[in-house]
């Protein structure tokens, strides 16, 4: 039944001269998370791209339609039957019908067509496809007066779509909603801070859908952080993974420095010097990597360190441009968008990062630099520096895809 599926993208279509470029990152993806999953050809041209089966399907897999809902990029796509060009209203009417019948052995109530005719030269206009195409099924199923079908132009219970073009003509019932955005890799690369919270991977898969590359770095305190919670970060990072692709995830033990912050530095300024201290970890790792910039998962007031004047103070120290896709969104939004890319309920298990953990009883909410400044020269930092870089330990995260 099924020959092929319709892919349709939506923003790189846009990109003029470089949508090669963008076509080129959106095919390389599709080829590297169906490689194992389906035998396909792929083939492309303006607004559509397209999956020809080796073999023709009576059905497409659960596990080949989750993988595409995951691929950035992809605004939405339909499997589909393909009829050549040259065909008449007969054939597309009987075979709108066995599609109709696979779709729902059961039969709904009510359905209508759709008809999309691109290729001019086809000799009937889309309102007189629909009506010849859906007067056939009506007739078929309501035959000798039991009328079990009826029309809904507003509200159907199914919708087969017909989409007539030079290249051939393409009927399908199901459209599934893609990720959006652009392809990923198509805007180089950066790297996530992430934590065990739920705003750093709603902020990754902010960055992922504008076709960003992301590898992680996490920062723990063992023994005051334990294995549990790392492992809530591998789940993390393999649950962008899905969307990202394989990444390397960076843990960076923080702990000496963590001491030695908690013994000479001022209590309030505490948490500011220990996020300081991250960025500058961070932008070493970043260069070294030729990420192009750092993204977090600030918001503005959300905690004391993100006020405006401790964004300003704790960012004076990246080397690399700070990207913090969150920095106006509303919690509730952010939450949501967690329950959507599935982070949330990893996110929200009780395990205490070394930021929350650390968490000194007042917390400064405007620190000036000068004085967070003053604060540091108490502390010989820069061995403890090079000491979590040379320890940070590599894993390689596999996306569930």
């Amino acid at each position: 039944m099924y020959k092929l599926i319709i892919i349709r993208y939506g923003e790189m279509g846009l990109k003029g001269h470089n949508f090669s470029k963008f076509a080129d990152a959106l095919a390389d993806d599709l080829n590297r998370r169906l490689k194992n999953k389906l035998d396909f050809n792929l083939d492309r041209t303006f607004g559509r791209f397209f999956l020809y089966f080796e073999e023709e399907k009576s059905d497409i897999s659960k596990e080949v339609i989750e993988t595409l809902k995951t691929v950035p990029g992809i605004v939405s796509f339909s499997p589909a039957v393909k009829l050549e060009p040259e065909s008449d209203v007969e054939d597309l009417s009987r075979t709108a019908f066995k599609l109709f019948q696979k779709k729902d052995p059961q039969l709904p109530s009510t359905f209508r067509v759709r008809t999309n005719r691109a290729n001019k030269g086809f000799p009937l206009e889309s309102p007189q496809v629909s009506r010849k195409v859906g007067g056939y099924i009506y007739e078929k199923i309501n035959q000798n007066d039991n009328e079990l079908l009826s029309v809904d132009l507003d509200n159907p219970d199914t919708t087969i779509e017909l989409d007539i073009r030079k290249s051939g003509i393409y009927l399908f019932i199901d459209t599934y909603a893609g990720t959006g955005g652009l392809p990923v890799g198509s805007a180089e690369s950066a790297l996530l801070l992430l934590s065990g919270g739920i705003d750093s991977p709603v902020a990754g898969w902010e960055m992922i859908r504008r076709g960003v590359k992301l590898n992680f770095i996490h920062f723990h305190t063992p023994p005051y952080t334990g294995e549990r919670n790392l492992e809530k970060v591998r789940d993390l990072a393999r649950t962008l993974a899905k969307y990202n692709g394989d990444a390397n995830l960076y843990i960076v033990n923080v702990t000496n420095l963590q001491k030695e912050i908690n013994k000479n530095c001022h209590d309030d300024y505490s948490i500011t010097i220990l996020r300081r201290m991250m960025l500058r970890i961070a932008s070493r790792l970043g260069l070294e990597i030729n990420a192009q910039a750092l993204v977090t998962g600030d918001c503005v007031g959300q905690v004391a360190s993100q006020t405006l004047a401790s964004l300003r103070t704790i960012g004076d120290v990246a080397k690399l441009p700070l990207l913090r896709p969150l920095i106006t969104r509303d919690k509730d939004d952010i939450i949501k968008e967690a329950k959507e890319i599935g982070s949330y309920e990893t996110s929200t298990l009780p395990f205490e990062d070394c930021c929350s953990l650390f968490l000194p009883d007042s917390p400064i909410t405007r620190p000036r630099l000068k004085r967070t400044e003053q604060t540091e020269s108490n502390l010989d930092f820069q061995p403890l520096i090079e000491e979590a870089i040379e320890n940070i330990e590599i894993e390689r995260i596999q996306g569930e895809n």
